[in-house]
């Protein structure tokens, strides 16, 4: 059985036949290969990133049977927070694209009818904040809880292009130079491994990921308030 593409991924194996100019086969060694890279890197870009990059729904409890075929993530750390002091709360990715349900201690809080946020909260979709003037009844654990959905969809066009270009350069650089290339072998001597490869070698296979990592960087939340 041929190995599945992530749904959090920005590319599949025809988005890097047509960049590569190849006509890697799904199914094949190399395309269960090329697919594996593929799943991999997008969680190292996620890491790197420290949030989500492909949109998705989050749930703070388990999503129900009809919303199969969805990009979702049940995962508490994503849906249940803690409430922040003051009016402020930032969410863990952005953008935001849409909150079906926003609770402060079991509380259905809506959106604001007006600027002033006086009757409910104001999103601001592109920085993942969200402003509630009745604040978040800090002092509580665990007591505000969302349904919504956030990160790069395709109608983000030109962020999600990019992603896409820079996970296929990724892509590209982990499959050119995998550890069966001829000039870069990894050896085991009892429980030590290593890698040897000519300077040359070692200099071609790091100059790719700096780039990357540049390219990445413009996505990098550098910490959650």
């Amino acid at each position: 059985m041929p190995v599945a593409i992530s749904d959090i991924s920005f590319i599949n194996l025809s988005y890097y036949n047509m960049l590569n100019l190849s006509d890697i086969a799904s199914g094949s060694d190399e395309g269960d290969r090329l697919s594996s890279i593929i799943n991999s890197n997008i969680l190292i870009m996620e890491k790197f990133c420290n949030r989500p990059l492909k949109a998705r729904n989050f749930y703070y409890e388990a999503p129900v049977e009809e919303l199969e075929g969805e990009i979702y993530n049940y995962d508490e750390k994503y849906s249940t927070f803690n409430p922040p002091e003051g009016t402020s709360f930032w969410f863990p990715t952005y953008p935001v694209n849409s909150i079906t349900e926003f609770l402060i201690t079991g509380t259905a809080i809506s959106p604001s009818t007006d600027y002033t946020g006086d009757d409910g909260y104001i999103l601001y979709k592109s920085k993942g904040n969200l402003y509630y003037s009745g604040g978040f009844d800090y002092g509580y654990f665990n007591n505000v809880k969302i349904k919504w959905n956030g990160g790069y969809s395709s109608s983000h066009i030109e962020d999600y292009n990019q992603l896409q270009y820079i996970q296929f350069l990724f892509t590209k650089f982990l499959y050119d130079n995998d550890p069966i290339n001829d000039s870069i072998i990894k050896e085991t001597l009892s429980n030590y491994s290593y890698t040897r490869a000519n300077p040359k070698d070692l200099a071609d296979f790091m100059g790719i990921p700096i780039l990357v990592f540049n390219l990445l960087n413009s996505y990098r939340r550098m910490y959650f308030p």
